[in-house]
């Protein structure tokens, strides 16, 4: 599973950053279509699988700051080690 950097996922509710979401989508889509060939799944529909995937990600990316930002509130951080 590749590693997403958090700086991507930030940059994604800005629609006009094309970049990013090109970015998102190259790493993403081989990884959504070898899931769903895994599974037996058409190639054409492994395909509607990857468009559906990246609408819910678009449709939802208004709360995407949010969700993030809630996240790394509920990760526990260590105090620094002197």
């Amino acid at each position: 599973m590749p590693e997403t950097r958090v700086s991507l996922i930030l940059r994604l509710p800005r629609s006009a950053d094309a970049d990013a979401w090109r970015e998102f989508v190259e790493i993403y889509e081989p990884l959504i279509l070898r899931f769903a060939r895994r599974r037996g799944v058409q190639d054409a529909d492994a395909h509607d699988l990857v468009k559906r995937v990246f609408t819910s990600v678009a449709a939802s990316k208004q709360n995407c700051e949010t969700s993030i930002f809630r996240t790394a509130q509920a990760v526990p951080v260590s105090p620094p080690v002197k």
